[in-house]
C-alpha cells in the first residue's frame, strides 16, 4: 500500500492516526484451523503440537536449553542485555512502515540498531511501553514552556494545556504523566507554603559534572581576622561637623514625604512601583549606614582627634548557613565588612581594596563551564551569560545604561526581578532573564537539600533566586579563602577584612623599586617575586622600615646601574629616578625609546599606571617640581659602570600617590579598654544622639510632688502664673486649675514641662538628701531655677520645653539655657554637652591633680561646685563615657596644645635633647586588658585577643638633660627597630637633630644603627650610668665581683 500526496510537512497528520504492528505466532487447536480459520498461517495461527509441547518440557530440551542459556550470559553482560531490550523496544516501527509506506527517506537516528529479523515480543508487549526517553522529552517540554513564557513553576493545571513532544508515552493518562516525572526525579516539587501553587514543579537539570567534585559544599567553621580602625578620624567625620547629621535628617524627610506621595490609593503603575522602589531601597541604604556609624562610635573611641591612630580589633565571621552548606563570611557584630564605601575610606584609610571586577558572572561562568553545562543548556543562552561574563560594560553599553546602572539592573534580574519598564521589549534582557531562569533551575538541582530547606522558610519568597546565592557564595567563598590565604602567607597583613566579592589588606611600602625594575626588565619578573618571598635581611629590614636599598636590589638582581644626582635623562635607555615623593622617598621607571618620528618617548611606569610623553615634556616637569634639587637618575647597563656607587646607598619605599603616612610607623597599635569592668577606662561605647534618659524618681520624692501638686490646687491665690511650670501662664484662674488636674498628673511624674525639669526636680532632692534637710516644693523651685537661667523666656502657652533648652556646665554649676541664646555665647560643644571656658579650666585643673583618672576628677569637680553654691550637681554626666570626650576636647584645645608646643619649644632651645635617657618599664603595661601575661607561653599569647604582635608590653621613658621628661610611650618591645620607630614618631623633628648621646640599657651596635638614621647628630651610644656600674659589677648573671669594694 502507498499514501499519496503526503511530504515531510503533512507527515504529522497521517502519524498521529496510524499505528502499525507485528504478528506473534499463536498455536490453537487444529480443528479450528481447518472449520473456521483456514488462512491462518497469514495471522500467525497455527496447529498446536502436543508432541511438541512434551518434548519441549522434557529433560534433554530442558537441559539444552540451559545450556544455551549459559553461553549467552557468559557472551553477554548485564548492561549488555539490558541494552539489547532497550534497543528493540526503542526501535520506531510504526513511523518507520508509514514513512516508506508514504515514499519518505526513514529517518536518521543516533544508537544501536535495535531491529530483530524475527520479533521475540513476549506475551507483555502488546501494548507499547513508555520508555525513560520519552519522560525526558516531556520533561524538556515542560522546561522549554517555563522558558518562553518566563514561568519559574510548572503546575498541574498547566500541565493539561501543555502540548506534549510526538514522542511521548501515549498509553499513560497525563495524571499518570505528571507522578512518573515526580518519581524519576525529572521534574522537583515546587510547592511553597506560603505561595498559591500547591502542586507547583520545577525542571529538574541534569549536570553533567558533581559540584563536590571540585568545591567543598560541607559548613565551614567560624573564622577571626584583624581590623586596624583609624576611629578618631571616623569620630572627626561624624561629629566633626553638625550640619552632616541635619543634612541626613534633611534628606530622610524628603524621601518619606517621596515615598508617602507615591504610595497612593488603587493600582500603582510599573513605573511608580519602580520609582518607589528606587526610593526606598535609597533610604534603606542611608539609614543602614548611619546606624552602623553610630554603632562604630558606640563601641569605639579615638585617643586623639590630632594625630588619629589605629585600634585593632579581631573580627569573628561566620561562613555557614544553618549548618547546612558553606557561604559567605559574615561578620558577627561591627566590622568594615558592614560599613559603605564612603564610611571604609575614613575608617580604613590605610588599606587597599582588593576586588574580583564582575565577580557574579565571572565566577558563575566559570561555575557552568567546569560543570560542563555547555552541553545542557540552550546555546543562545549559554552565548548570553558568556557576554556578561566577559564584556559587562559593552552590554551596558548596549543597553543605555551606565556600568553602575547595568550592574544593578542585571545582578536584581538575575535574582527574579523584573526587567524595568524602560526595557522591557529588549531583546537581550528577554534572553538574559531565560539565562537566569535556568541558572536558579541549576542551582536547585546541584543543591536540593538546601532548596527542600529554602522553600520552607516563610521570609524566603523566591526560594530558588535564594539557592542560586547560597550557590554563588559557596564558590565566591572559596576563591576568597584561597586568596585569603595566599595574603596572608605571602605579607602577612595587620589589617585584613572581607567583603563578599574581594578583601580589603592594609598598604604595604618598600617595594617600589623592585616594581620598577620589573617594569623596564619583564623576562626579571619572575626572579624578582622570588626575591621578594626569600627569608633574607633585606626584606626583613624593608618590612621593618618600609623602604629598600637600590644598592641592595640591584646587586641581588644582577642589575648594574650608574647613578647621577638630578635629572639625567638625554637619550635612549632604561632609567629609575629617584623622587623625594613627599617625605615618603619614591621611585619610578622611565623607558625611553624613540618612536616614528625620530623622537624621544618617555614611558614612566609609576605604582598605578603607566604614563607615555614626550621626553621632552617630562624633562620641563622635573625642573618645574618643588623636589628638583634632590632628583637622582639612575641609568641601567648591562655592564658596570664608574665609581659612582655611593648613591646606590639611597632609600625608597612609597605607595600609591595618595599615602599620607609618616615615614617611620608605630609597629605597636594603640590600644583602647572595650571592657567596662574598669571605672576610671573607657567602656569603648559612645552616648545616643538623644540623651533623654528615662529618670527615675524615688518613692519618697514622689510622695513629696504629689502632695505639692494637691496643694497647688487647693490654693486660693489670684495668681494666674502655674508655680510648678517654668513658662506657664493663663488668662483665667479656672484655666489654671484644668491645665494643673490634666497635666501635673502621676503619668508624667507631676511635671509637666518635660523630662529635663524632673532632673532639677532630683538634683535639688539629691542635695538635700546630702545636707540632712527635709526639703519640699520641689517643683516650684526647680521651676523658679529654669525661669532665671533661661534666658531670652519661653513662649508661655507651650506646656512641653525640653527641644528649646539645652545643658549647659559652667564654672558654677549646671544649668539650662535657652538654645537660641547659646549663639550670644563663647560656649564649646562636645557631643550634647555645652561648656564654658571656666568648667574646662575646671576640668583641665583637676584632671592633672587626679592624674588623668575619671572617676577620681568626677568626684572632685562635683566637691568643688558644691563648695560654690552649686545645688544641681547631681547634673553633672555620671558615666565616665560622657566625661572622656569632655576630657579628650579640653586637652586637645588649642590652648593646650599651645601650651604643649611651648614646653617643647623651651626644651630644644635650652638644648635639653642634646643627651637623652632612654629605659622601658613592664609594670606599667601588666594591666592592660586584652593581652595575655608576657610570663605566658606563646600558645596563650597569641590566643589572647591582642595577640603576641599587636600586644605592648613596655612603657618607654625618654629624659633630657636635665632629667626633664621628654615622652612616655608604649611599644612592643625593646628591640632596636621598635625603640628607633617609637623615638621617630614622638620625638620633634629639631630634637632628634639635636641629640648628641644617648644613654640606655641595652646599648649595642644594632641600636646605635638604626638610631643614627632618625639622629643625624648622634656621636655615640653608652649605657646609662645605673646599668654601667651594674655591668661593672655583674659580668654574668649570679656573678658578682667586689670591683666598687674599698679595702680599709
Amino acid at each position: 500500500m502507498r499514501f499519496v500526496g503526503v511530504t515531510e510537512k503533512n507527515f504529522d497528520s497521517i502519524f498521529r492516526r496510524s499505528c502499525v504492528w507485528l504478528p506473534q505466532a499463536r498455536f490453537i487447536e487444529e480443528t479450528i484451523i481447518k472449520n473456521k480459520f483456514t488462512d491462518a498461517n497469514t495471522a500467525g495461527y497455527f496447529r498446536k503440537d502436543d508432541s511438541l509441547k512434551k518434548f519441549l518440557s522434557s529433560g534433554p530440551c530442558i537441559a539444552a536449553a540451559l545450556r544455551l542459556q549459559h553461553g549467552f550470559e557468559v557472551q553477554h553482560s548485564r548492561e549488555m542485555c539490558k541494552d539489547l531490550i532497550e534497543a528493540y523496544a526503542n526501535q520506531p516501527l510504526t513511523e518507520d512502515a508509514m514513512r516508506e509506506a508514504c515514499g519518505l527517506p526513514r529517518k536518521h537516528r543516533s544508537g544501536p540498531d535495535g531491529e530483530l529479523t524475527i520479533p521475540v515480543d513476549s506475551s507483555s508487549q502488546e501494548s507499547k511501553k513508555d520508555t525513560d526517553q520519552q519522560f525526558v522529552n516531556v520533561a524538556e517540554a515542560i522546561r522549554e514552556e517555563c522558558l518562553q513564557k518566563g514561568k519559574t513553576i510548572f503546575t498541574k493545571g498547566m500541565f493539561k494545556y501543555l502540548k506534549l513532544p510526538t514522542e511521548h508515552p501515549t498509553d499513560m493518562t497525563r495524571d499518570a504523566i505528571w507522578e512518573v516525572l515526580l518519581s524519576r526525579k525529572l521534574v522537583m516539587a515546587a510547592n511553597l507554603d506560603n505561595s498559591k501553587y500547591k502542586d507547583g514543579v520545577m525542571p529538574f537539570i541534569q549536570v553533567p559534572v558533581k559540584l563536590a567534585t571540585f568545591v567543598n559544599t560541607s559548613p565551614g567553621s567560624d573564622v577571626t581576622h584583624s581590623e586596624v580602625h583609624d576611629v578618631a578620624s571616623l569620630l572627626k567625620y561624624a561629629n566633626g561637623c553638625p550640619d552632616r547629621e541635619a543634612n541626613v535628617c534633611q534628606v530622610l524627610e524628603y524621601l518619606d514625604k517621596s515615598i508617602a506621595r507615591l504610595k497612593k490609593r488603587g493600582k500603582q503603575s510599573a513605573t511608580a512601583i519602580e520609582k518607589m522602589a528606587n526610593l526606598e531601597k535609597m533610604r534603606k541604604k542611608l539609614v543602614a549606614s548611619e546606624r552602623m556609624l553610630e554603632s562604630l562610635l558606640r563601641d569605639q573611641r579615638a585617643q586623639s582627634h590630632e594625630a588619629p591612630e589605629g585600634k585593632r580589633r579581631r573580627i569573628a565571621c561566620k561562613t555557614s548557613a544553618c549548618d547546612l552548606i558553606r557561604t559567605r563570611a559574615y561578620v558577627e557584630g561591627d566590622g568594615a565588612q558592614k560599613c559603605s564605601r564612603r564610611i571604609l575610606q575614613i575608617l580604613c584609610a590605610d588599606t587597599h581594596d582588593l576586588d574580583i571586577s564582575n565577580s557574579v558572572f565571572v565566577i558563575m561562568h566559570q561555575l557552568f563551564e567546569r560543570l560542563d553545562m555547555k552541553k545542557v543548556m540552550p546555546a543562545h543562552l549559554w552565548e548570553v551569560l558568556r557576554k556578561v561574563a566577559t564584556n559587562r560594560s559593552g552590554v551596558c553599553n548596549e543597553l543605555g545604561l551606565t556600568v553602575k546602572e547595568g550592574k544593578e539592573v542585571l545582578h536584581s534580574c538575575l535574582s527574579g526581578a523584573n526587567t524595568p519598564v524602560s526595557l522591557g521589549t529588549n531583546e537581550f534582557m528577554q534572553s538574559f532573564q531565560r539565562m537566569a531562569l535556568f541558572m536558579r533551575w541549576t542551582a536547585c538541582s546541584l543543591l536540593p537539600d538546601v532548596y527542600e530547606l529554602v522553600r520552607t522558610m516563610k521570609e524566603k519568597r523566591n526560594p530558588d533566586a535564594s539557592v542560586l546565592f547560597y550557590l554563588y557564595a559557596l564558590v565566591e567563598d572559596t576563591v576568597l579563602q584561597a586568596w585569603e590565604d595566599h595574603l596572608v602567607r605571602q605579607f602577612s597583613p595587620k589589617h585584613i577584612s572581607l567583603h563578599f566579592d574581594g578583601l580589603r589588606i592594609d598598604a604595604s611600602y618598600g617595594n617600589c623599586i623592585l616594581r620598577a625594575v620589573a617594569q623596564l626588565f619583564p623576562g626579571k619578573a619572575a626572579q624578582v617575586l622570588e626575591y621578594v618571598q626569600e627569608s633574607s635581611a633585606a626584606n626583613s629590614q624593608a618590612a621593618s622600615h618600609g623602604s629598600r636599598c637600590y644598592n641592595d636590589v640591584l646587586t641581588a638582581l644582577g642589575i648594574h646601574a650608574v647613578p647621577h644626582l638630578g635629572f639625567s635623562i638625554t637619550e635612549q635607555g632604561k632609567y629609575l629616578v629617584h623622587t623625594e615623593h613627599t617625605g615618603r622617598p619614591h621611585c619610578v621607571s622611565v623607558d625611553v625609546a624613540l618612536t616614528d618620528g625620530d623622537v624621544l618617548s618617555a614611558e614612566v611606569g609609576g605604582c598605578t599606571e603607566t604614563l607615555d610623553m614626550p621626553l621632552t615634556k617630562l624633562q620641563d616637569a622635573s625642573q618645574n617640581a618643588m623636589d628638583s634639587s634632590s632628583i637622582v637618575t639612575f641609568r641601567l647597563f648591562d655592564q658596570r659602570g664608574a665609581n659612582l656607587e655611593l648613591l646606590l646607598l639611597l632609600h625608597a619605599g612609597a605607595g600609591a600617590e595618595s599615602s599620607d603616612d609618616i615615614w617611620v610607623q608605630d609597629a605597636a597599635a594603640v590600644l583602647q579598654c572595650s571592657n567596662n569592668e574598669s571605672d576610671d577606662e573607657c567602656p569603648g561605647s559612645l552616648p545616643t544622639a538623644d540623651d533623654e534618659d528615662i529618670v527615675s524618681v524615688s518613692s519618697r520624692l514622689y510622695k513629696l510632688l504629689q502632695e505639692e501638686v494637691h496643694q497647688a490646687k487647693q490654693s486660693h491665690s489670684a495668681d494666674k502664673r502655674c508655680p510648678l511650670c517654668p513658662f506657664r501662664k493663663f488668662s483665667r484662674r479656672d484655666r489654671l486649675l484644668a491645665h494643673i488636674k490634666t497635666y501635673h498628673v502621676p503619668e508624667r511624674h507631676f511635671v509637666c514641662s518635660g523630662t529635663k525639669q524632673l532632673k532639677v526636680v532630683c538634683a535639688l532632692f539629691d542635695q538635700d538628701q546630702l545636707n540632712r534637710n527635709s526639703g519640699s516644693d520641689y517643683l516650684k523651685r526647680s521651676a523658679e531655677i529654669m525661669f532665671h537661667s533661661i534666658v531670652p523666656k519661653l513662649n508661655c502657652c507651650v506646656n512641653e520645653v525640653d527641644r528649646y533648652i539645652r545643658l549647659v556646665l559652667t564654672e558654677t554649676g549646671p544649668m539650662f539655657q535657652n538654645i537660641d541664646g547659646l549663639g550670644d555665647r563663647r560656649l564649646r560643644r562636645v557631643r550634647n554637652l555645652y561648656v564654658t571656658r571656666g568648667f574646662a579650666d575646671l576640668v583641665y585643673q583637676e584632671a592633672l591633680l587626679c592624674n588623668g583618672k575619671c572617676k577620681s576628677l568626677r568626684s572632685r569637680v562635683s566637691y568643688i561646685l558644691s563648695q560654690r553654691g552649686c545645688t544641681l550637681t547631681s547634673l553633672l554626666p555620671t558615666d565616665v563615657r560622657h566625661w572622656w570626650p569632655l576630657i579628650e576636647d579640653v586637652f586637645n584645645s588649642p590652648q593646650v596644645k599651645q601650651l604643649h608646643d611651648g614646653i617643647t619649644h623651651f626644651l630644644c632651645s635650652r638644648d635639653e635633647y642634646k643627651y637623652i635617657s632612654i629605659d622601658a618599664t613592664i609594670n606599667c603595661c601588666v594591666s592592660i586588658l586584652g593581652q595575655a601575661s608576657w610570663r605566658s607561653n606563646v600558645v596563650t599569647r597569641n590566643e589572647a585577643p591582642f595577640d603576641d604582635v599587636s600586644a605592648v608590653r613596655r612603657v618607654l621613658t625618654v629624659r633630657g638633660r636635665t632629667g626633664a621628661v621628654l615622652g612616655m610611650f608604649a611599644i612592643a618591645s625593646e628591640k632596636a627597630e621598635e625603640v628607633a620607630m617609637a623615638l621617630g614618631a614622638n620625638l620633634p623633628s629639631e630634637g632628634l637633630r639635636q641629640v648628641r648621646m644617648v644613654a640606655a640599657d641595652n646599648a649595642s651596635r644594632k641600636l646605635y644603627l638604626h638610631l643614627r638614621r632618625i639622629m643625624p647628630g648622634l656621636e655615640s651610644l653608652c649605657l646609662d650610668p645605673i646599668h654601667l656600674a651594674i655591668t661593672y659589677e655583674c659580668p654574668a648573671v649570679s656573678v658578682w665581683l667586689p670591683f666598687s669594694t674599698t679595702s680599709s
